[in-house]
């Protein structure tokens, strides 16, 4: 069984995917599985889909019915294997130790959620940086952060998140709803005992039209 589990729906991607998909599989830490949904794309994102699956045995792609994001995501987490979970939009990309180094957070904090921060990436090249950098790692209790995300002190998207598998044992995505992340993140936090941040930027959080 893989220790992380990577849950990543794509829809119409075709010029971001490779980006994307690139920088997960080059991470220093390689025990993982790639769960890539295919959620109904139009585009070429079906072919590059199973060219990965093709290429790398981490890698497994599934087809199914155009039903959004959290569907996509919710498909993927009943299909998971590994002890941790994160998720990436299709169209953004990560550093290189972003699993590593996020897993060695929760391993000796024996938290049961890790959280970094983003950056924002433009199509004119142009980045971004919302929160700070500094590469210090902080254990913080849930209540601590759940005040964090109200006031948008941290992003309460999934994506700059790890999680224990079981966290999701009985609350997936919030289906037919905009900015899902918002609806459910705090009571995942609310579930954990500890959760520790990593105070450094990994997740490029790309800004396109459409």
């Amino acid at each position: 069984m893989p220790t992380i589990s990577v849950v990543i729906p794509a829809y119409n991607v075709e010029k971001y995917l490779d980006k994307c998909m690139n920088s997960v599989l080059n991470q220093s830490f390689t025990d993982f599985e790639v769960l890539l949904i295919d959620d109904g794309a139009k585009d070429s994102t079906v072919q590059l889909c199973d060219k990965y699956a093709e290429k790398d045995t981490r890698v497994k792609t599934y087809h199914k019915k155009n039903g959004g994001l959290s569907d996509a995501r919710n498909y993927g987490l009943e299909r998971i294997s590994g002890k941790y979970v994160t998720f990436i939009d299709s169209d953004d990309y990560i550093s290189e130790t972003m699993f590593q180094d996020l897993l060695d957070a929760i391993s000796s904090s024996q938290a049961e959620m890790a959280y970094c921060n983003f950056c924002y990436e433009y199509e004119d090249g142009k980045i971004e940086t919302v929160y700070t950098d500094s590469g210090h790692t902080c254990i913080r209790q849930p209540k601590e952060v759940i005040e964090d995300i109200i006031c948008e002190k941290v992003s309460s998207s999934s994506c700059t998140k790890l999680f224990k598998k079981e966290l999701f044992a009985s609350l997936l995505f919030p289906e037919g709803v905009f900015f899902e992340d918002h609806a459910v993140l705090y009571k995942w936090v609310a579930m954990c005992t500890k959760v520790v941040w990593v105070d450094k930027v990994y997740y490029y959080y790309y800004q396109r039209d459409g």
